[in-house]
């Protein structure tokens, strides 16, 4: 070995009777320094961060107790307004109701008056058809009993037509007493008493 060449210091460098105390005591010194330093970095970084993550909790905090708020009191105004129309909502079904009700009663109530009125609609029906028959019957029967004489003069005098006919009724059929005549007799034209048809 080349005597410009020291030798390497060994494991047990220290150790040795060359390594100067003074230089040690200053390496552990400086190293517990900067340990020092590095802990107290450490100890200010760590508290930095809790101090921002604290503010950062304590504004969410606050935040979702303002939310949780303001979500409360919607909630509770739409359950207000909810019961409200609800409310509303129930009075009008129970008007309703009531007015269904009248109504099928009032509808219950005309149904029996067409009933009725349908009854007397064919009674009425069948008491006009009946006196259409008496009507037409009695109509017959009196054109049955009509006499209509041609040639009678009117009256003789101061007699009456209906008793001058009588006279002579009782006369030509020789009857007891003289008829009573009930009907109108009509008088003849001047044309007709002398045979001539009208107009000629």
């Amino acid at each position: 070995m080349p005597k410009y060449q020291k030798p390497k210091p060994g494991p047990d460098a220290l150790d040795s009777p060359d390594v100067d105390p003074t230089a040690e005591a200053c390496s552990r010194s400086d190293l517990e320094t900067i340990m020092s330093a590095i802990k107290q970095s450490e100890r200010s970084v760590l508290t930095r961060i809790d101090s921002s993550v604290m503010a950062a909790a304590d504004k969410l905090h606050k935040e979702i107790d303002s939310l949780a708020s303001d979500l409360k009191t919607e909630i509770l105004n739409v359950r207000a307004e909810f019961t409200r129309v609800t409310e509303e909502m129930r009075k009008e079904n129970t008007t309703f109701s009531t007015r269904i009700d009248d109504l099928e009663e009032e509808a219950n109530g005309q149904a029996n008056r067409v009933v009725a009125l349908e009854a007397k609609v064919n009674t009425l029906s069948t008491q006009v058809a009946r006196l259409t028959d008496k009507t037409e019957d009695l109509e017959s029967r009196q054109r049955r009993d009509n006499c209509r004489l041609i040639g009678v003069e009117e009256g003789l005098g101061n007699i009456r037509p209906e008793r001058a006919v009588a006279e002579l009724l009782k006369e030509a059929l020789a009857l007891d007493c003289t008829p009573r005549l009930i009907g109108h007799i009509g008088a003849c034209s001047r044309d007709q008493k002398m045979g001539m048809p009208r107009g000629q």
